[in-house]
């Protein structure tokens, strides 16, 4: 099922959460927080996670809570990335992406031993 969001016409990457397997109709979010759009996503962000050799903050994966802190570590590979690859605009973007980010789960850090999915 598509969950992806809509900005204008433009689609996004986003990391969420459900209130149950993902697979069932009847599923809701709990837990939505923009990644980028794709095209920023395709443009910025793919080059970044090939170069830095992230494994799990990508699109189409998951990662349970058991795995946060490793997904916080490699947010702040990908923001030390862009502070030192990217040119101004692009990288205000993605570093403030970023903070909000690593922001939103560190609160999520004590809610439970559920999935995150990002796509």
């Amino acid at each position: 099922r598509n969950q992806n969001c809509l900005r204008g016409n433009k689609m996004a990457i986003g990391i969420y959460r459900f209130d149950k397997d993902i697979q069932l109709p009847d599923s809701k979010s709990t837990f939505f927080h923009p990644v980028a759009t794709m095209d920023f996503y395709n443009r910025v962000w793919v080059p970044a996670i090939k170069e830095t050799n992230i494994k799990l903050f990508i699109d189409s994966s998951r990662f349970g809570f058991d795995q946060l802190d490793e997904a916080i570590n490699e947010l702040k590979i990908l923001k030390e990335w862009a502070l030192n690859k990217l040119e101004e605009k692009d990288k205000e973007k993605m570093v403030e992406r970023i903070e909000k980010l690593l922001d939103a789960l560190h609160d999520e850090s004590t809610k439970g031993n559920d999935m995150f999915y990002i796509f």
